[in-house]
């Protein structure tokens, strides 16, 4: 982690916090990397971090995609799991008679 010192220099994307200012650490995941497991490491090795901190200094999680993550893979599980069905039904005999729908009606596009 690098070090942050306030000081009269210049300094760009500084955070403010009522109106203390404040470092931020971003974590980027490119590619490759399974993010849940990315956010666990980053998690525990903040509490590590945080356990050797002054009293007066705080690491505060603002913004944990954790959840959204977990969302996505489980809708996706859903849409996976729909579509083996739709397969495997659609390899044992089609859904309607061909040129019709339910019922024999004619199915348009």
């Amino acid at each position: 982690m690098p070090n942050g010192k306030i000081g009269n220099a210049f300094r760009a994307s500084v955070l403010v916090k009522g109106t203390k200012e404040a470092l931020g650490e971003v974590v980027v995941a490119r590619y490759a990397v399974n993010p849940i497991k990315l956010i666990e490491r980053v998690k525990a090795k903040t509490r590590m971090i945080a356990a050797g901190l002054p009293p007066d200094v705080k690491i505060i999680l603002f913004y944990d995609r954790s959840a959204l993550i977990q969302q996505a893979v489980d809708a996706l599980g859903c849409v996976l799991n729909e579509e083996a069905v739709i397969r495997l039904h659609g390899t044992r005999g089609e859904c309607f008679p061909p040129g019709g729908g339910p019922g024999g009606s004619a199915v348009s596009s």
